[in-house]
């Protein structure tokens, strides 16, 4: 599936009021992680899903690390979106996430982690500290 039909799948489950994915919504799950480079003002984002065996890094409308995803929206092209996704657009509608401030230094490695090993320690200190 393409990206467009992505986002379009999904502003279109939004519009609907797609509330029926809110169980991964209201378990607190999706972080926004916030990073800038030392003196500068600009911040970029990236979204986590964490969940209890695995975490997955997300896009917005556009990604997710998730196997359902990889296989059935990138590989077989059976579906456009994930639960993860509609999740993150839900929860961001409904400023029902965690946001945590990272150094760049520290965003390269939750991410390494994620894509590794599917989870982030680096992450779960940041966030129960």
């Amino acid at each position: 599936m393409s990206v467009e039909e992505t986002k379009a799948t999904l502003l279109s489950i939004l519009e609907r009021g797609g509330d029926y994915y809110s169980a991964d919504v209201y378990g607190g799950r999706f972080v926004e992680l916030k990073a800038s480079l030392s003196g500068l003002k600009d911040t970029w984002s990236l979204w986590v899903y964490t969940g209890r065996e695995r975490d997955y890094l997300l896009i917005p409308y556009t990604y997710c690390s998730c196997m359902d995803f990889l296989i059935r929206t990138v590989s077989i092209k059976t579906r456009t979106h994930c639960k993860h996704q509609v999740g993150l657009l839900i929860a961001m509608k409904k400023r029902l996430f965690k946001t945590v401030n990272v150094a760049l230094e520290e965003l390269y490695v939750i991410v390494t982690e994620i894509l590794e090993s599917g989870f982030s320690a680096t992450l779960r200190r940041k966030l129960y500290r």
